[in-house]
């Protein structure tokens, strides 16, 4: 209850300072903060209907307030409105002060649906950071002491970034990440990723509106980052939207030919949706190295004449289509996956067809499965 007295509080806060100055600038030019307006108003609406908690309203406001401060700071308003750019400037931050006055009101109080993990955290911040070393607390103590003298040392943030999220704290992380971003140029940038996935696993691996505004970023500076598919995938999979997660987890896979973070991910994810095998056991190895090379042969044809008529009663499936293909590159027929693609491409259409088509032209222009 308290987080709504405090949200609203500061909403209502922030909205009193600001529209004098959105009113005066109306007959001018476009208000530039009307997107962040909007999204406040859309986190209100949440929160109200129950859509998402209080981690994720707390994180994603934080994250508004963030961007809002920052382009106070680079001057977009003050373009805007050059003859009130001080009043403009006054206001808007202090419209910030308040709503980050009542985040920290909360923060001090507490929330009745705390993460099992808080007795967890509380028990690590007692522990050395290694043998002989100072504890968890006492190394953030430090690092935030040094932060009060210079609040832009690149090391400090990453190390605040880092230990907060060792012990669980993954909005001091996701703070501590995003300012150092912030310091980064336009492009690949590691901080904005760590950033997500600290807003990601602050409120228990969903991705929040505060989590989708920083892949929004990374979606503008590095559009065909693996991150970025697989968060849209899990947050496709979280609206229910199971083909389009699929379709985004398995573009990761057959784009990103080494190992790494979000390839397995991906791979995992397909697994428990059941648009990749399983991964072999060690059983399995066994029992199949044991068979004669016709019994091998007869179990795989098998499996794949189940996964066809699995598809001819539902067609609309493109992981479905995606693992015949497979299958058949498996036996060694390339003629036959090619015609499976291009079934499959025609039974399925808009943005599910993408990653059978990226296969099929894979095929048809190389020549590599």
């Amino acid at each position: 209850m308290i987080w709504f007295l405090c949200a609203g509080l500061a909403l209502v806060a922030a909205l009193f300072l600001l529209w004098p100055v959105r009113a005066q600038a109306a007959n001018a030019m476009p208000d530039p903060l009307a997107h962040y307006k909007a999204q406040i108003a859309g986190l209100k609406a949440d929160v109200a209907s129950g859509l998402i908690d209080a981690d994720a309203a707390k994180a994603a406001e934080v994250e508004i307030e963030r961007r809002l401060l920052k382009m106070a700071d680079g001057g977009s308003a003050a373009t805007a409105l050059p003859s009130k750019a001080t009043g403009w400037r006054f206001q808007l931050a202090l419209g910030v002060v308040m709503v980050a006055g009542a985040a920290a009101l909360y923060a001090r109080v507490g929330a009745p649906t705390l993460p099992a993990a808080i007795p967890e955290r509380e028990r690590l911040v007692d522990q050395p950071l290694m043998p002989g070393e100072p504890t968890y607390a006492e190394a953030i103590a430090r690092i935030r002491e040094r932060l009060k003298t210079d609040p832009d040392d690149p090391k400090a943030l990453e190390f605040l970034g880092q230990v907060s999220a060792t012990i669980g704290d993954f909005g001091t992380a996701a703070d501590a990440f995003a300012r150092r971003a912030d310091m980064e140029p336009a492009g690949p940038n590691v901080w904005r990723l760590h950033e997500l996935e600290a807003l990601t696993a602050l409120v228990q691996g969903q991705v929040s509106p505060a989590a989708e505004l920083v892949l929004n970023e990374i979606e503008k500076d590095v559009p065909g980052h693996p991150a970025v598919f697989y968060y849209r995938g899990l947050a496709a999979l979280q609206g229910g939207d199971q083909a389009t997660a699929i379709s985004r987890f398995e573009a990761i896979v057959d784009g990103v030919d080494r190992p790494g973070p979000y390839r397995e991910a991906a791979l995992a994810r397909l697994r428990e949706l059941g648009a990749r095998p399983p991964a072999v056991t060690d059983d399995a190895v066994a029992a199949f190295a044991q068979m004669s090379e016709e019994e091998r042969q007869a179990f795989i044809e098998s499996m794949v004449a189940r996964l066809e008529a699995r598809l001819e009663s539902a067609p609309n499936d493109p992981a479905g289509w995606m693992m015949l293909a497979r299958a058949r590159l498996t036996l060694g027929d390339r003629a036959a996956a090619i015609a499976v693609l291009e079934k499959g491409i025609a039974a399925v259409s808009g943005e599910d067809a993408a990653s059978l088509r990226a296969l099929l032209d894979k095929l048809q222009e190389s020549g590599e499965p």
